[in-house]
């Protein structure tokens, strides 16, 4: 099932309206949540409108993107912490438990969907519908530009990192509930065998744990 908490209230700041999204996917086989307000309400906005959303991931396993078609969120703070340089982004990625503070200028008049990126997670309710007053209809999901995801666009501007003794590429893949309903994780393809320590120790002589 899919858990969602949503909480708006009125403010007086730069932004209008602040809404609280605490993101949480579990599935089985034969369950199907759905990602709404408490009421089963649509978030109702109106154009014009500047809204902090204040994004919490809630799962313990996964990493979540969030989306709203023809909109841009100006991420402002991570975990708390204001970021020292705001940026607008198509798509937040929202770590294990983290969150993130983002604004959205409401200036794509319509019913949208803002959910996840992955059509087969959004599908089982990572989604809820945005709505702006006077524009009914069916809601509609459009999928963003590629766009890579990295924290290094809020850092200090002429700040740079020393360079890394070594550069390890890992790929980390997740499949749907393919275990009885159990998510299965892969590393560069390998999953962990549950009956021998053969992949991880495969990977361990490869320098890469």
């Amino acid at each position: 099932m899919t858990t969602a908490a949503f909480s708006g209230r009125r403010a007086t700041a730069d932004w209008k309206v602040s809404i609280l999204l605490l993101l949480l996917l579990f599935l089985t086989p034969n369950t199907y949540g759905q990602m709404n307000t408490a009421d089963d309400e649509p978030i109702r906005v109106k154009q014009g409108e500047r809204v902090l959303f204040h994004i919490l991931n809630a799962s313990a396993t996964e990493i979540r993107s969030l989306a709203l078609p023809g909109h841009s969120f100006q991420v402002v703070a991570l975990d708390g912490n204001a970021v020292p340089s705001p940026q607008h982004v198509p798509v937040p990625w929202i770590g294990t438990a983290e969150r993130i503070s983002a604004v959205v200028e409401m200036n794509q008049p319509g019913v949208w969907i803002l959910g996840d990126l992955s059509n087969d997670d959004r599908g089982h309710g990572m989604g809820i519908v945005v709505e702006y007053a006077d524009r009914p209809g069916k809601a509609q999901w459009v999928a963003p530009p590629p766009f890579r995801w990295s924290y290094l666009c809020f850092a200090k501007p002429a700040v740079s990192a020393p360079s890394p003794d070594e550069t390890i590429e890992m790929t980390f893949a997740k499949e749907n509930a393919p275990d009885e309903g159990f998510n299965r994780w892969t590393i560069n393809g390998i999953a962990f065998p549950m009956e021998a320590m053969s992949g991880s120790c495969e990977i361990a002589q490869r320098g890469l744990l």
